[in-house]
């Protein structure tokens, strides 16, 4: 019941109260009503639930960013939170499945060539997190760990790989559960034996599972 719950509630912000503020954003037609939104929104982004902070996020700010007048205006009336929240987000110390690709090719733009590559193949598409990581990141990662040629950009990769995996976003969380760890498991002794010696604490403790439960 609980997760019902929580998906209608995604829901409402992304199919109402986001096309309603997109709108009202640009005509300030309303600023009192705006401004008891923006409130609201602020207490979200106060709030100790993770689940909370991350609806604020991905379902209302991220969205209201394509509009820049809108935008302009929102942060204007966003509240201290709310803001520092998303002065987070846009320089990547906090990542959400929406910046995720941004950030990593901002940090590792080694890695923009492949990710080019990748786009000629999907006839110029942007690629999704997850394809990223399961058709660049992964790939690296396969060719690399046997040998081990370069552990500096192998420690940096499994520190970003633990920053993603104490996100607050589960989309960002299963990226990893999905398209990297899970590559790590029983069946790849080598590369794991060699991976775990750049994991942080989080990221083994996943590998942990997945080995044990593939015994």
């Amino acid at each position: 019941m609980g997760a019902r719950k929580y998906i209608g509630v995604n829901n409402f912000y992304c199919n109402v109260l986001c096309p309603f503020l997109e709108k009202e954003l640009v005509d300030m037609s309303n600023p009192e009503r705006l401004d008891r939104i923006f409130e609201f929104l602020e207490e979200m982004a106060l709030s100790d639930d993770s689940y909370v902070r991350d609806s604020l996020i991905t379902t209302i700010l991220e969205p209201l960013r394509d509009e820049e007048k809108g935008w302009q205006n929102a942060r204007k009336l966003m509240g201290k939170r709310t803001g520092k929240l998303m002065d987070m987000v846009e320089d990547g110390t906090i990542l959400t499945y929406v910046n995720l690709v941004g950030v990593f090719l901002k940090r590792f733009p080694e890695f923009q060539s492949a990710y080019k590559k990748e786009l000629v193949w999907g006839n110029g598409e942007e690629l999704s997190a997850n394809s990223l990581a399961g058709m660049v990141l992964s790939p690296y990662l396969r060719e690399e760990l046997p040998d081990m040629n370069n552990q500096e950009r192998l420690d940096r990769i499994f520190g970003f790989i633990e920053e993603m995996i104490v996100s607050d976003d589960y989309s960002v969380r299963d990226v990893v559960y999905t398209s990297i760890v899970d590559e790590y498991g029983p069946h790849n002794k080598k590369e794991l034996e060699n991976a775990r010696r750049f994991m942080r604490k989080r990221t083994r403790e996943f590998s942990d599972k997945i080995i044990k439960e593939g015994e």
